[in-house]
């Protein structure tokens, strides 16, 4: 069990950097990694080791994550502008 955990923070901490910065086309801080291991296993066990489903999990789950890691999590996923709705004279 100990090296199965071993195994899968190993695992995380290589991939959750390239989930944030495949999506995001940036790289974050070893310390901002660190930041969101705690909660990759406390809130989103279920969804390792994929990172894709992971980083949904983080999403889904922001309120319940740590601050720093949700933190992290906005600073690399920023909602998308809104489109703004076009203004019409009607009369």
């Amino acid at each position: 069990m100990l090296i199965r955990s071993v195994l899968i923070a190993a695992l995380l901490s290589l991939s959750l950097p390239a989930a944030l910065a495949s999506e995001t086309q940036n790289t974050e801080t070893p310390e901002e990694q660190q930041a969101c291991m705690y909660d990759a296993f406390r809130v989103c066990g279920h969804a390792i080791p994929s990172r894709e489903r992971v980083i949904a999990c983080f999403r889904d789950n922001l309120d319940d994550l740590s601050a720093l890691c949700r933190q992290v999590m906005l600073r690399y996923n920023k909602p998308a502008p809104r489109a703004r709705k076009r203004m019409t004279n009607a009369p």
